[in-house]
């Protein structure tokens, strides 16, 4: 584990700092990933305050709306990947040094970064998909744990969406979410990706469709095997 004496606010003014150069090299990306890694290490609930949640959105949005080298790979590696993984972390486990309301305050901060997230609009912009994805991704592990109205209504609007990227990621999230509550899915829900499964133009948009019918228990194993079969003689498709 990469070791740090600075504080989480310290290495937020680095990153910031780094993220507003006009042009990066090789070493402005390491040494972004190194920060990152190193604020991963000591983030912590209390880290998710206001200015530190703005700030974050702020270098994100910097970068994606910038046409620096190496963008994409800082988003999806490094910005993207801290942040998707940021719910899981503080709440997955029981954390029993901080009261119900610090972790709700704390979870609405982060769902406010998601919506953010989720709601940038680049023109021609080829990395949208995947930054929605993580959007949803953090919507989505959220309400594994706390009430996010959001959620349901962000991801049956990403199931509509033509990107392949952003559908696995919800009937991903869609899956994990109903498996924690233990709830079934709606019927509006259900109809959409069956509807895509029926369509799937690529393998990975059929599997992503079937393995949340079978998990939710929508459908059995052996439909869909057999739904798999007749995709890949449809589509001359066997391996």
């Amino acid at each position: 584990m990469l070791k740090t004496n600075k504080t989480p606010e310290e290495l937020l003014e680095e990153i910031k700092d780094i993220a507003s150069k006009k042009y990066f090299s090789l070493k402005d990306y390491h040494q972004l990933r190194k920060r990152f890694s190193w604020l991963d290490s000591i983030f912590e609930l209390e880290q998710v305050n206001q200015k530190n949640m703005d700030m974050l959105f702020e270098v994100e949005s910097s970068i994606a709306n910038s046409k620096k080298q190496y963008r994409q790979i800082i988003e999806k590696e490094v910005i993207l990947s801290f942040m998707g993984y940021l719910p899981i972390k503080l709440f997955s486990e029981k954390n029993d040094a901080y009261d119900n309301n610090t972790k709700e305050k704390a979870a609405s901060l982060l769902s406010d970064f998601a919506k953010k997230l989720y709601a940038i609009k680049i023109p021609r912009d080829s990395f949208s998909g995947k930054r929605k994805s993580c959007a949803i991704q953090i919507l989505g592990s959220l309400a594994c744990y706390f009430d996010v109205p959001e959620f349901l209504e962000i991801a049956k609007k990403a199931l509509k969406n033509k990107s392949t990227v952003q559908f696995v990621q919800v009937t991903d999230s869609l899956q994990k979410y109903f498996k924690s509550v233990k709830k079934e899915p709606d019927e509006e829900i259900i109809k959409i990706i069956d509807k895509r499964c029926g369509k799937a133009k690529t393998k990975m948009e059929l599997m992503a469709s079937l393995q949340f019918l079978v998990e939710t228990h929508v459908i059995s194993e052996l439909e869909a095997l057999s739904r798999l079969d007749e995709w890949k003689e449809k589509n001359d498709v066997w391996y």
